[in-house]
């Protein structure tokens, strides 16, 4: 990441989806028991987990991871709207929206959310336009009207497959109305954009669009993803060559790079849809894969150990999104930051 002076601060290493109607109250918490119960079985010690990642890990290094994953297995949390949530009517979209603000508020107050949360609605794309403006506002509501007027630190929208800037002025349009409607301070909600469409990174007229969907944001943006497998279908690749580590994919993460350079924008790398779920092979080559994607800064202890915590961070997942990394009960482990430093965070926010 090259983060601008302005955009200061703690980063998370990583993003969990899950799908809005499988979001309650404790559920992170969940997820790291089942984190830490994949590290007993598997790596109980850390010489294991040293063998199994074929790098070095001391006493000091795996109790600190440990001790990680039973205070915070998740940085940052997207309850999901989108492809997390499928096709449902539009009665249970609203009461899904309703519901999850309610678990939310339930957590601000018992002060147990992650560090890091946000929404992600589906495009506003036409034909789906309403359905993400109406949920937006049914849950920022309920969420304001529940919390006694409180927002969680870190609030974000996540806005889904943008094309065009007149989307991106559509959402600034609504989160404006909503902070003006519900008496909320001027910028107190935030956007990340999600670029999963060819057209996002070249125009008909040969320019790269990521400048004119910034600024659009008017200030707003705190964080732009690439989406590995929408984008890798639109580019009709195969579905068994599709994966963040597709040549396609380098060059679209590089323009990204590129393109917003010294805005303060945080880049996410892409996403997987591989957990590090039993039986053990599986699990092995999960962790083998995860793991050199963190991008450490050379010699820092910390970000090693910020690196061993997301791939070992249980197996969240559900039916669903294919742009995610999915585990039980409908989470789906997304992207992270990469810790050196490099404008991208790895995939893994992953």
């Amino acid at each position: 990441m090259t983060p601008a002076p302005a955009r200061t601060g703690r980063r998370p290493i990583h993003t969990a989806y899950v799908g809005a109607h499988l979001f309650r109250a404790g559920l992170a918490g969940e997820w790291g028991e089942l984190a830490l119960r994949a590290l007993a079985d598997q790596a109980p010690h850390a010489a294991a987990l040293a063998a199994a990642l074929d790098c070095h890990v001391d006493e000091h290094l795996f109790a600190r991871l440990q001790e990680k994953l039973r205070r915070e297995p998740v940085e940052d949390l997207r309850i999901d709207f989108e492809d997390g949530f499928g096709a449902r009517s539009e009665e249970e979209e609203d009461g899904a929206a309703r519901s999850a603000a309610s678990e939310v508020a339930t957590e601000l107050a018992q002060d147990t959310l992650p560090s890091f949360l946000g929404i992600r609605i589906k495009p506003l794309a036409a034909g789906q336009a309403a359905r993400a403006a109406r949920t937006l506002e049914l849950f920022v509501t309920s969420l304001v009207e529940r919390s006694g007027g409180r927002l969680p630190a870190h609030f974000k929208v996540t806005l889904p497959k943008v094309a065009t800037v007149e989307e991106v002025t559509a959402l600034v349009r609504l989160l404006e109305n909503l902070e003006s409607r519900l008496h909320l301070e001027a910028g107190a909600l935030t956007l990340e954009l999600m670029v999963e469409t060819p057209r996002a990174l070249l125009g008909p007229d040969g320019r790269c669009p990521l400048p004119a969907l910034l600024a659009a944001t008017r200030g707003r943006c705190v964080g732009m993803h690439f989406g590995v497998y929408d984008y890798s279908a639109a580019l009709e690749i195969a579905p068994a060559r599709q994966g963040v580590r597709h040549p396609a994919c380098d060059q679209a993460r590089h323009l990204m790079q590129v393109a917003l350079a010294g805005t303060g924008v945080v880049l996410s790398g892409g996403s997987t849809n591989v957990l590090p779920v039993p039986p053990r092979d599986h699990l092995l080559r999960a962790w083998r894969l995860h793991f050199p994607r963190m991008g450490p800064a050379p010699g820092a202890a910390g970000d090693a150990v910020r690196r061993g915590l997301r791939i070992l961070q249980g197996v969240p997942g559900i039916d669903g999104g294919r742009d995610r990394a999915r585990g039980p009960r409908g989470a789906r482990r997304a992207r992270e930051p990469d810790s050196a430093g490099t404008g991208l965070r790895g995939d893994q926010r992953i």
